[in-house]
């Protein structure tokens, strides 16, 4: 049930519970595990300004999660979204800035890997 009221505020616009649909889609939570509408809803939710799915999106592709396949390019380009996001959140919590790093830790590993290549 609560995925049907998630989806009400997603359409409202609120990104945290457009993230929270993306989870449901993801573990199975309400609905049935279905990788590609994980990572759609994920993609809905950092277009409503939501960093940790664009962090979650730049490990789907790091590592090739929910039917993606491994893709550096791509994982960078979702990590410095989750960083410029992150960045821009002034109403972050504590933990944020922890995430954050990880995030800005990704971009540097790949900038160098993709520019050794």
């Amino acid at each position: 049930k609560a995925v049907h009221w998630w989806k009400r505020a997603s359409e409202l616009g609120h990104a945290e519970a457009t993230r929270m649909v993306a989870l449901s889609y993801e573990h199975g939570d309400g609905v049935e595990i279905d990788g590609s509408k994980a990572i759609e809803w994920h993609v809905k939710a950092v277009e409503l300004g939501n960093a940790l799915a664009a962090g979650w999106l730049g490990n789907a592709h790091y590592y090739g999660l929910d039917g993606l396949t491994e893709n550096d390019d791509e994982a960078l380009k979702w990590f410095r979204v989750a960083v410029e996001l992150g960045d821009a959140d002034a109403r972050k919590p504590s933990w944020w800035e922890e995430v954050l790093s990880v995030s800005r830790s990704m971009v540097h590993v790949l900038e160098a890997n993709l520019a050794a290549a």
